[in-house]
C-alpha cells in the first residue's frame, strides 16, 4: 500500500515503506476508481529510500489523472484518539481495499531508534505503507504510515509518525527544489 503525497499540482509522488519496495529502482502502482474498475501505471520510478525509518519515495507519472492529495496532522494523537489504516492487503488472490478502526493505544513507542505510533486499527500483510489516519471533520488526514505488525500480540500496529514523514520529505534532495511542505492542518 501507500498514499499520495504532493509538492503541487505538477509534481505527485506515492509514499510508501522501504521494505514494500525493497531494492527496485521501478515499480507499478495500481489505484482503485470509485467505480471499482483498477489504473495501474507501469515503471514508476522509485526516486528515494530511507532505510533508516522505512521510507520510500516513487515519481507518479504525468498522466496520473487524480486529484489532491493527504493532509497531514503533525501531532501525534493523544492515546485513546480514534484511528483509521488505509491500504489493499489481499484476501486470497484478490486485492481488497480496507479501512481499519482502532484508537491510539501508546502515543510514542521507540523502536529500532524511531518514534512510532502503537494503535489497534487493523494491519494486515499489505497494509505496509498506508496511512494511518483520523478523521477531523468530514475529511481524514494523516498522522502516521502503518510500518509493522506486532504478530506476538492482538491488534498491536506500529505506525511511522507524519512528523518524521514530513523530515524525510523535507531532506529528499529533489523536495528542496520544489518547496514541499505536508499540508498540515
Amino acid at each position: 500500500s501507500g498514499f499520495v503525497v504532493a509538492s503541487n499540482e505538477d509534481n505527485r509522488y506515492v509514499l510508501t515503506n522501504h521494505h514494500v519496495v525493497g531494492s527496485s529502482k521501478m515499480v507499478s502502482l495500481e489505484f482503485q476508481n470509485a467505480d471499482g474498475t483498477f489504473k495501474k501505471y507501469d515503471n514508476c520510478r522509485v526516486l528515494d529510500v530511507s532505510k533508516d525509518i522505512d521510507a520510500a519515495l516513487i515519481e507518479l507519472p504525468k498522466d496520473y489523472s487524480v486529484k489532491g492529495s493527504l493532509g497531514f496532522l503533525l501531532k501525534v494523537p493523544d492515546e485513546t484518539a480514534g484511528v483509521y489504516s488505509a491500504g489493499c492487503p489481499g484476501l486470497g488472490n484478490d486485492q481488497i481495499w480496507q479501512l481499519g478502526k482502532g484508537i491510539v493505544s501508546n502515543s510514542v513507542v521507540v523502536k529500532d531508534g524511531n518514534k512510532m505510533i502503537q494503535h489497534t486499527a487493523q494491519v494486515d500483510p499489505g497494509n505496509s505503507g498506508g496511512p494511518l489516519l483520523v478523521k477531523q471533520g468530514k475529511n481524514y488526514v494523516v498522522v502516521g504510515m502503518n510500518t509493522l505488525k506486532a504478530f506476538n500480540r492482538e491488534n498491536t500496529g506500529l505506525s511511522i509518525t507524519s512528523s518524521d514523514i514530513a523530515i524525510y520529505l523535507k531532506t529528499y534532495e529533489n523536495y528542496g527544489d520544489k518547496t514541499y511542505a505536508p499540508k498540515s492542518l
